[in-house]
């Protein structure tokens, strides 16, 4: 079992890499945010259009799927260290390439910003870069996280995991 984060607010450097690990997109995956989100473009879901389509070669993945495995390898790479991570938004959100069933994705983490918010909290801000199997960036967004500051009254959670989960 491991203890969840205890990395506060100034743990962090601007500057400061990390790497996630990868993960292959698949039909089932776009087959359920289609269902989740209605998000039925044509786009994501007819090859016959995508086939004449100026940009797509067949349907594609929808962009809040990519957002979505994003925001995973952060929560791999980073968020487990953190104490008591709180998303506050992203910004900067761009899809770049397409990205197919098939495709395998990874992220290049770097921490591009930090400011106090309060006496309790900062916003640390990761810029992600999404990159498929041939190291194409395919998208790139900054995830704004609120992270308890040193000295905090607020006491997180006692809980842990286990590795994997």
């Amino acid at each position: 079992m491991r203890m969840a984060g205890d990395r506060c607010y100034e743990d962090y450097e601007i500057g400061e890499k990390h790497l996630s690990r990868a993960r292959t997109t698949t039909d089932a995956d776009i087959r359920m945010i289609i269902g989740a989100a209605a998000c039925d473009h044509p786009n994501h879901t007819d090859a016959v259009f995508t086939a004449d389509h100026p940009i797509f070669r067949e349907p594609c993945t929808p962009g809040v799927l990519v957002l979505s495995m994003a925001d995973g390898f952060f929560i791999d790479a980073m968020s487990m260290d953190m104490r008591l991570p709180l998303s506050y938004g992203y910004d900067r959100v761009r899809f770049l390439k397409p990205v197919y069933p098939g495709d395998t994705l990874r992220a290049d983490l770097e921490v591009v910003g930090k400011r106090v918010k309060n006496d309790d909290w900062g916003i640390v801000d990761v810029q992600l870069e999404v990159l498929n199997q041939d190291d194409v960036l395919v998208a790139v967004l900054v995830h704004k996280l609120l992270v308890l500051r040193e000295g905090s009254k607020i006491e997180p959670p006692n809980y842990s995991y286990a590795e994997g989960d």
